[in-house]
């Protein structure tokens, strides 16, 4: 393969993320036909995006249902190193993170844990149950770019009236044994080869199609677009009270990196991913001009400095 430049790398690199974003399991010679490259030059980019972490997924996130809910705790310590440390070895977590900012700890549980009683711990700041989650398609854009797109957004915006919508909770989640099996084999990437799976786990095909045929009805399916590479850029939490979540939502969509958004009990959480203290500095004026157009009443914010994904 000859050598190519970086930015028509990354523009490769983005063409293959939204084909996949739109399919998730699109086979490599489909994607081959799509873009006009060889199939070795697809597996060879597919090797890149997911060792450098270009993109992350597809991963699958269980919707909350009526047997399945996630909690958010954002909570300060005296000592959050010590308390990430230990939250390695905790079961029910399922990410946790020591952030710097309007909270020092963040954790992610798939059951109510009552973590005031870890040592040092002083101040819930929120603590809600995670609605749905989504991670909104990235589009190709440069910095500048995007940012012009968000303010004409925000200007563009018009309190009519209160438009806070949200899903209803799913039916629930009836996966047997093998199902579950399955859901942790394949949710930090869908696209995983399932023959060795199945062998591992000495599952038949047919239930592995079965429980695919119910995704849809259980799990969002999120592929994230990290042009740089995951760790090439500072993660940052926002959590937002707004009636205008939809215009939030819209508004860190244009952004050229992936922002997970989640419901957060009566608040919305944001993440974004930005590359440097120039991009910070206008994220923040845009989040001071949300509440001053009235999208936002309240905001607050921390940045990941370490997280663990369990």
């Amino acid at each position: 393969m000859t050598k190519i430049s970086i930015g028509k790398r990354s523009s490769r690199y983005h063409e293959i993320y939204e084909l996949i974003y739109d399919n998730p399991k699109l086979p490599n010679f489909e994607v081959a036909k799509a873009t006009g490259f060889s199939r070795n030059t697809i597996a060879t980019y597919l090797h890149e995006m997911a060792t450098n972490e270009i993109m992350r997924g597809p991963q699958l996130s269980i919707q909350p249902a009526e047997n399945y809910r996630e909690y958010v705790y954002l909570m300060d310590f005296k000592d959050p190193f010590q308390v990430y440390e230990g939250l390695k070895r905790f079961p029910h977590v399922l990410y946790h993170a020591m952030t710097f900012g309007s909270w020092n700890t963040l954790i992610i549980s798939d059951m109510l844990m009552d973590f005031r009683k870890l040592i040092g711990s002083q101040n819930v700041k929120y603590f809600g149950a995670r609605g749905f989650s989504y991670a909104p398609k990235v589009n190709y854009l440069l910095w500048n770019e995007a940012f012009e797109k968000m303010y004409k957004k925000i200007e563009e915006f018009a309190p009519e009236r209160i438009e806070k919508k949200r899903r209803v909770i799913v039916p629930a989640v009836n996966w047997n044994e093998k199902q579950w099996k399955l859901y942790y084999a394949f949710k930090d990437d869908l696209r995983r080869r399932a023959s060795p799976i199945l062998k591992r786990t000495r599952i038949h095909r047919q239930d592995y199609v079965e429980w695919a045929r119910t995704l849809k009805a259980h799990c969002t399916i999120q592929t994230r677009f990290y042009p740089l590479g995951y760790c090439s850029y500072a993660n940052h939490w926002f959590v937002f009270s707004s009636s205008y979540e939809s215009v939030i939502k819209d508004i860190f969509s244009f952004l050229p990196t992936s922002s997970l958004v989640m419901e957060f009990g009566d608040q919305l959480m944001v993440s974004c991913c930005l590359p440097g203290s120039d991009m910070t500095r206008e994220i923040l004026k845009i989040v001071s001009t949300l509440e001053a157009k009235g999208i936002t009443s309240e905001c607050c914010e921390a940045i990941v400095v370490l997280e663990h994904q369990h």
